[in-house]
């Protein structure tokens, strides 16, 4: 099975783990499964755990997951942590985010205890002091001051 759920009954955040041959479909029922936990009040997070072996999304599967994460009223409420295990999940989990609007509800991570620790942090003004805002230091691009002279 390439998605997992699993609900921690004591924080009810879902954890959703990904591998292997992940589809647009698989995605897309997700999306229904957690709207119909999130109405039975079974669940407030999400943390998403990406598998570094798992097929990528293209841009355009992107696209439509964000289009279907954009009207889904329920999970627009949520905050929903994503551990991406590679540079390029990275890039695409940062391109859902941004394209489904939730930029203050969803969060990228390399790391999955920054990842439950934003989870569970306190009110939404706080999101941004929580979550990363550059990609990991590996895939940084370089840097261009040395192009430029610095003006006294």
């Amino acid at each position: 099975m390439p998605i997992h759920v699993e609900l921690d009954p004591g924080s009810r955040v879902a954890c959703v783990t990904f591998a292997g041959d992940v589809r647009l479909d698989d995605y897309l029922h997700l999306i229904r499964e957690l709207e119909g936990r999130v109405a039975q009040g079974a669940a407030c997070g999400i943390l998403a755990v990406t598998d570094p072996d798992m097929r990528l999304s293209t841009p355009s599967e992107v696209r439509v997951i964000a289009a279907a994460l954009q009207q889904s009223e329920l999970l627009c409420e949520l905050r929903v942590a994503i551990v991406a295990t590679s540079t390029v999940l990275y890039g695409l989990a940062r391109m859902l985010a941004l394209l489904a609007g939730a930029d203050d509800t969803m969060q990228v991570f390399t790391m999955r205890e920054e990842a439950e620790r934003w989870l569970v942090s306190g009110s939404p003004d706080q999101l941004r002091l929580h979550a990363p805002v550059h990609p990991p230091v590996s895939c940084a691009p370089p840097s261009l001051a040395r192009y430029f002279r610095a003006e006294p």
